[in-house]
């Protein structure tokens, strides 16, 4: 075990593990992020300057130290989460960010077919990006599981998206595109 230097003095209130990635939510409400960017689970525009990133290979990029994630820098985060290769975050306000791989639709985002796609061929969102289709309704807690995802609304209300193979979204359905019914938003 070794302590990880680089999050020393940030006053970090949360970590959360997906497959290959960490995110670290700080008091401030900004996040520290590393690990794999295969499916940009990171958060980062592959443009931006300045990174360290290293290839590990040369079919992936790799974050070996925390940086922080400068797209939400200027947004309050409260609650972060990680899936296998995808990453929530819930501002202060009740909006959902996502972004990583998004091959079941687990990122919540209806414009899947437009997405840029990894080497399987498999679409992802390189940066985060707020989940419209929910904007109205004001969340206030979030979790991710493999390529699904659950949150709840101040009334209560639980949603779920993503991948429902395994019953796993509690509607009785597989799910992959965006729609609306009675229950709520799900994706089938």
């Amino acid at each position: 075990m070794k302590e990880i230097s680089y999050l020393i003095d940030k006053n970090i209130i949360n970590i959360e593990s997906g497959g290959s990635h960490h995110l670290a939510l700080l008091f401030n409400g900004n996040i520290y992020i590393w690990g794999s960017n295969k499916c940009g689970q990171l958060g980062l525009d592959e443009q931006e300057d300045n990174l360290d990133i290293s290839k590990a290979n040369s079919e992936s990029q790799v974050i070996k130290i925390p940086i922080l994630l400068k797209n939400l820098e200027n947004i309050k985060i409260k609650i972060i989460s990680c899936g296998e290769v995808h990453s929530l975050a819930l501002s202060e306000n009740g909006d959902i960010y996502s972004w990583g791989g998004c091959s079941y639709g687990q990122l919540g985002h209806s414009y899947m077919d437009i997405m840029p796609k990894d080497e399987n061929n498999k679409p992802y969102l390189p940066v985060p990006n707020l989940i419209e289709s929910i904007r109205e309704i004001k969340m206030i807690d979030i979790a991710c599981g493999r390529y699904h995802n659950i949150s709840i609304d101040n009334n209560g209300n639980i949603y779920t998206w993503g991948n429902g193979t395994y019953g796993q979204l509690g509607i009785g359905k597989n799910i992959y595109s965006l729609s609306k019914n009675e229950e709520g938003f799900f994706y089938q």
